[in-house]
């Protein structure tokens, strides 16, 4: 019987758990073959270190499975699946020492040598182990399966297990073939007696080395020529645009120097003019303490700095004596802020 049916990685999977055990059927490692879809191929070679064969060939063959076929549960022989149900698998195809020699007699060590296109256009049939789940249907319903291929990313097969022989579908590339089976081909004759070659003699080998070496010496000076042109043609272009800027530097004046000198002037300027200013108040103001006296009388302006009848009679009994005062700074603190008259005479008044 051939049905469709889904890989265990659909989410169905997980309803068919709800149901009664007795309608559940499992079934693993069973045996199928696999028509697999073919994606990709190419040659590989095993590790240097592999215990199976050093460094040895092998096929790596990548696909889609579309399809199973075997003895499945509930009687079903194929098992078909849908795009998105497909499952990727990968196989490892490893070459007989027969289909290897029979390769390298072909080419397998020269390029060009790759996997042939009748691989790519067939399906291949491929041998699998597989796990199922079934739902053993009711009354008039159809089975259902769900299937999954054990370790489907790294399966090994070979002539025996998948029955290919990829090997006899190889051809050799655009090269001439060697006649003749692997064990007749004498690989000693064919390398020391190629078209009858005669071996150069020591000083023939003299001679190219000599050629090889002069040719080699004069790329050396050519390319160090050209490089050192470039570095000198860099160098002079530099030089000039230097020269240029100095020349344009001369002819300029120095503006910034100008302004500096200008504003220098005009601040000194500022502080002759603020000087003079103030000595001419102070003059100006010792001039009038000095015509304020009046017959023998101070006058003193009292809304500026008002003082009390003890200091007007002071100033008073001085002027009668005949003493100058002191012309008035104004400059003075709150503290020094009365007014002293210079006299030498003993007049009773205590000045400190």
């Amino acid at each position: 019987m051939k049905i469709y049916g889904s890989n265990m990685g659909d989410s169905l999977l997980q309803m068919i758990y709800r149901l009664p055990k007795e309608r559940i059927i499992k079934k693993e490692g069973i045996p199928c073959i696999a028509n697999v879809d073919v994606t990709s191929a190419f040659l590989a070679y095993r590790d240097p270190y592999d215990a199976h064969g050093a460094c040895r060939p092998y096929m790596q063959i990548s696909g889609k499975c579309s399809s199973l076929s075997g003895i499945m549960p509930l009687d079903v022989t194929e098992l078909d699946f849908d795009n998105n149900n497909c499952m990727r698998v990968t196989y490892c195809y490893e070459f007989s020492d027969d289909e290897l020699a029979e390769m390298t007699l072909k080419g397998l060590f020269r390029p060009n040598f790759k996997v042939p296109d009748v691989i790519y256009d067939n399906i291949l049939e491929l041998p699998v182990v597989c796990d199922f789940r079934a739902v053993v249907p009711e009354k008039g319903e159809h089975p259902i399966l769900f299937a999954n291929i054990t370790n489907r990313h790294n399966m090994v097969i070979d002539t025996e297990s998948c029955g290919y022989r990829f090997g006899e579908y190889f051809k050799e590339p655009d090269s001439v073939r060697v006649e003749g089976s692997f064990e007749e081909v004498n690989f000693a004759n064919i390398f020391a007696n190629r078209d009858h070659e005669v071996a150069p003699t020591y000083e023939q080998e003299d001679v190219a080395e000599a050629v090889i070496a002069e040719a080699q010496k004069s790329i050396e000076q050519k390319a160090l020529e050209a490089e050192f042109a470039a570095i000198k043609k860099h160098y002079e272009a530099r030089k000039k645009l230097s020269e240029h800027e100095e020349d344009v530097a001369e002819d300029e004046p120095d503006v910034h120097e100008e302004i500096i000198i200008e504003d220098s002037s005009r601040e000194q300027d500022s502080v002759l003019k603020r000087e003079v200013k103030r000595q001419a108040t102070r003059i100006n103001e010792f001039e009038n303490a000095i015509d304020d006296v009046v017959d023998g009388e101070f006058i003193y302006d009292t809304e500026e700095t008002p003082r009390d009848e003890a200091i007007t009679e002071r100033i008073d009994t001085l002027a009668h004596h005949g003493k100058k005062p002191v012309p008035v700074n104004k400059e003075v603190t709150a503290e020094d802020d009365y007014i002293d008259f210079d006299t030498n005479e003993d007049d009773g008044f205590d000045l400190d």
